[in-house]
């Protein structure tokens, strides 16, 4: 099974529990519209911004 298919694949979160659980990406929400970025645990982080058409 592709890990797409999971059933914990998404699991969405209100902002006020992101200090509890991925406190890391509250900075990240700063970014002004049009960005994007990606993270994991062991450091790795990519900040870009999405094409708009």
């Amino acid at each position: 099974m592709s890990f797409q298919k999971k059933i914990d694949f998404f699991k969405p979160m209100h902002a006020e529990h992101l200090e509890d659980f991925l406190a890391e990406v509250i900075p990240y929400l700063a970014l002004e519209k049009g960005f994007r970025f990606i993270i994991d645990d062991t450091g790795y982080e990519d900040v870009w911004t999405a094409d708009e058409d």
